[in-house]
């Protein structure tokens, strides 16, 4: 293992892309600084234990006895769905396109009415009737 000294602010180079910089020391805590590439993992010894324990638990075979399932489970996997038929020129069947939107806003039959402006006042009142 290599021993360095180090005060805050100074860094140490680990090969050309990796830097590790003092931030700050605070009492018997030392905040560093990394700069490495994204493709260059970077965690606590702790975090890097307890990822590499839990990948290895999920690699782990499993002792599993089909038997043991409980009766009406349906065994296998259900069958694969169908590809539609293919003309005798091998392309496929076109599709039907989807129905065209109507035109406008559509209103909800319990949306309230729309309110005009008079143009001429600006407001937002409704117009006079003339009758």
């Amino acid at each position: 293992m290599l021993v360095l000294s180090r005060r805050e602010s100074q860094s140490i180079m680990i090969g050309k892309d990796i830097v590790i910089t003092v931030i700050s020391i605070r009492g018997d805590q030392v905040r560093i600084g990394i700069e490495a590439p994204r493709s260059v993992t970077v965690h606590r010894q702790e975090v890097a234990l307890a990822i590499e324990a839990a990948n290895r638990e999920a690699a782990a075979p499993v002792d599993f006895d089909p038997a043991a399932l409980p009766a009406g489970l349906p065994k296998g996997l259900p069958p694969a769905p169908r590809k539609p038929a293919t003309p005798k020129g091998g392309a496929p069947t076109p599709r039907t396109p989807p129905a065209p939107k109507p035109a406008g806003p559509v209103r909800s039959a319990s949306a309230p009415p729309v309110r005009r402006t008079d143009r001429a006042s600006g407001s937002g009142a409704d117009p006079p009737d003339p009758g």
